[in-house]
């Protein structure tokens, strides 16, 4: 799985998470999600992390999840 990751976008009180795989960047099927963080992506220190393990993705924000994905949801 390869993964891309925005974080921070035009929406300072969101990150954005995506994910695909085989290098085909299709995003009709790429499961993108936006989720709300608290404070301001802008104007606020924050520490992004992505936890890739063999089995899942998780995505975290100062060491909060905000979202999973399993190897088994995936294609």
């Amino acid at each position: 799985m390869l993964i891309i990751q925005e974080w921070a976008g035009e929406n300072t009180t969101h990150v954005q998470t995506n994910h695909w795989f085989l290098g085909v960047a299709d995003y009709n099927n790429s499961q993108i999600k936006e989720v709300r963080v608290p404070g301001d992506t802008a104007g606020e220190f924050h520490k992004y992390t992505i936890d890739w393990q063999e089995e899942y993705m998780r995505w975290l924000v100062d060491d909060v999840e905000m979202r999973r994905v399993d190897k088994a949801e995936t294609d």
